[in-house]
């Protein structure tokens, strides 16, 4: 008989007055197909709003990439409509959280998709990028 594993990930909201996305990138093997994905949760953590694209074959780390793309994306939009907030994005990936806090260690391959985040993201408002440990 197989029993199956479970895993419990514990969310922790977000200080009074900040929104919160949760994203995650995903591929199958180093090249295989690939999707992302996103909750945004406010800081008693109802769900706003979610989003899952998939992106064909490429590197996790553009897949996690692109999930930030769709979560500034998305907060751009909804700023037109309210007032700008102040917003944290989390993922699974340290090395992606690190370049948002050292933008000089960015890979130039990259650019278009920094280029894009960070234009989203110069008209949010406060975004803070942190690393969250899904192990």
């Amino acid at each position: 008989m197989a029993v199956g594993m479970y895993w419990l990930l514990h969310w922790t909201p977000s200080p009074t007055g900040f929104l919160k996305f949760n994203v995650n990138g995903a591929t199958r093997g180093c090249l295989g197909s690939a999707g992302c994905g996103g909750v945004f949760r406010d800081n008693k953590g109802v769900v706003i709003a979610l989003f899952s694209n998939l992106l064909g074959s490429t590197l996790p780390l553009i897949t996690e990439l692109v999930a930030i793309k769709l979560a500034t994306c998305f907060f751009d939009q909804s700023a037109r409509r309210c007032d700008k907030g102040l917003i944290i994005i989390e993922s699974d990936s340290a090395t992606v959280v690190s370049w948002f806090i050292k933008k000089d260690d960015r890979p130039w391959k990259l650019w278009c998709l920094f280029d894009d985040i960070d234009r989203f993201s110069s008209k949010i408002g406060l975004i803070s990028f942190h690393h969250v440990n899904r192990d």
